[in-house]
């Protein structure tokens, strides 16, 4: 079902939906892992964020420098555990609470405020992953908004990550605009594919 004029939601779970926003071919949720499996992409991402890759906390973690290679086989592995983690709950059942096993409140960030108190990610079964998905969470369902590649400590610190705040920020908007709230009931608002 198309929502206001940015977006439309698509069911990918019991209790999990993913934003398609307007002129993509695909939902956000099947776009990342696209990107995070595609060797051509993840290249071009860690050579242009290699400052990033550098920093103390990767190299201590991973017991090495960490090099563009090294950062491109890890992703690579990571994106294959998440998704099939994330279906794997998402498929768990509608009245189980499964998701809320994988995605953490927002909050450590610092950056919501009331209208956003929904906002969460979820890391996957590695919590030491640097790939996160994010999601607004009304009553037990999630939908998400977008992910990214977080190799900074905050959303703030790096521009991928800013662009995934802004999302987030836009679609609690929109569904706060919509009267979206945490006592709306979501079952209606999908889309099959």
């Amino acid at each position: 079902m198309k929502i206001g004029s940015i977006f439309a939601v698509v069911k990918i779970g019991e209790n999990l939906f993913s934003i398609q926003y307007e002129d993509t071919a695909s939902h956000i949720f099947e776009e990342l892992f696209d990107n995070w499996t595609d060797v051509e992409y993840l290249f071009k991402f860690f050579n242009n964020n290699q400052e990033y890759l550098h920093q103390p906390f990767w190299e201590s973690l991973y017991h090495e420098k960490i090099s563009v290679t090294k950062a491109l086989e890890i992703t690579l592995d990571l994106a294959e555990k998440m998704e099939d983690f994330i279906i794997k709950y998402a498929d768990s059942g509608a009245n189980s609470n499964y998701l809320s096993r994988i995605f953490y409140p927002l909050v450590n960030d610092n950056v919501f405020h009331k209208p956003l108190k929904s906002a969460y990610k979820a890391y996957g079964p590695n919590k030491t992953s640097w790939l996160r998905v994010y999601a607004i969470k009304i009553e037990d369902n999630y939908i998400i908004t977008g992910g990214a590649i977080k190799l900074t400590k905050t959303m703030q610190e790096s521009p991928n990550t800013q662009q995934e705040l802004a999302r987030l920020q836009s679609v609690a908007s929109e569904l706060k605009r919509l009267h979206f709230t945490d006592n709306s009931d979501f079952d209606f608002v999908y889309l099959e594919i």
